[in-house]
Parts: C-alpha cells; structure tokens; sequence
C-alpha cells in the first residue's frame, strides 16, 4: 500500500486532544500523520508506530473532534482533490470496531516503535530488544521493493 507522511500542524486551535499521530486509509493509500512541532526522534518514534498499524492492517477508531477532522480534511485536500471536502471529513472520521484488540495493538505498534529506535541507534538496548525483530525486518522489505 503505498504510503504518504503528513506533518500536523503545530497545534490545532480548540482542540483538547493531544494527538501526536494517526493513520488515515484512503483511494488504497496511508496518510501517516505525525506532529511536526516535536524532537526528530518523537517524530520517528511516531512515524514507526503508525507504519506498524498500517502493515498490519488495523481497524481505525473513531475521530469525532471536529477540529481534528477539518485540519486532516484539509491536509488531506491536495491528494483528493476529485473527492469534496464534506466527503474527506466523513471518511477521516469513520470507525472500525476494535473491541478487545485496541489495547494489544495500541502495545504491538509501541514495542515496535521502540525496536526500530534501538536498530536506528536511537536508543539504549532493552530487554527483549529482539522481539519484534520480524516485524521490523517485515518493514524493511515493504520500504525496499514494497513486497511483505
């Protein structure tokens, strides 16, 4: 699938969230989002955990600020343009149910963000620093010819 990253704004003005990143799966391509008012490594850290929910497939959950979804609309914008912005709005906050697995995905694509900062040098070594080593070797082939 192939793969955009989209900076957020500083700051989205009346909004209460916090959000730091999120994925939006749209025309068979994933928008990464990631802040881009934070440290190089919190944007990479945010990026990797983002690229694991979009390798593996995981449902979305529900975006209902309308701050959030008019700032990722007109992100959004430029790529879609055959598409109305009412129509992008909706799409960014549709939900998938997520049930039991929001929390292990939510954990999975955290440990998997911390790996890929170990293998990048970005980190110390942890305990376990190897077990998410297929899914890290699983994000070097799809970046390298794009083939799971």
């Amino acid at each position: 699938m192939p793969t955009r990253l989209l900076p957020l704004p500083a700051a989205l003005p009346g909004s209460g969230s916090m959000l730091t990143g999120m994925t939006v799966r749209l025309n068979n391509t994933a928008y990464i989002f990631y802040r881009a008012d934070t440290s190089l490594i919190h944007q990479l850290h945010v990026i990797h955990h983002e690229l694991f929910h979009a390798m593996e497939h995981h449902p979305g959950m529900l975006v209902s600020d309308p701050v959030i979804k008019d700032a990722l609309a007109q992100l959004l914008r430029p790529d879609l343009p055959n598409l109305s912005s009412e129509l992008i709005r909706h799409l960014v906050g549709r939900s998938c149910r997520v049930g039991e697995f929001q929390d292990k995905h939510e954990r999975d694509a955290e440990r998997f963000a911390v790996v890929m900062a170990y293998r990048l040098g970005l980190t110390v070594p942890m305990n376990g620093e190897n077990d998410a080593k297929p899914e890290a070797d699983r994000l070097h082939r799809l970046l390298s010819n794009g083939c799971p």
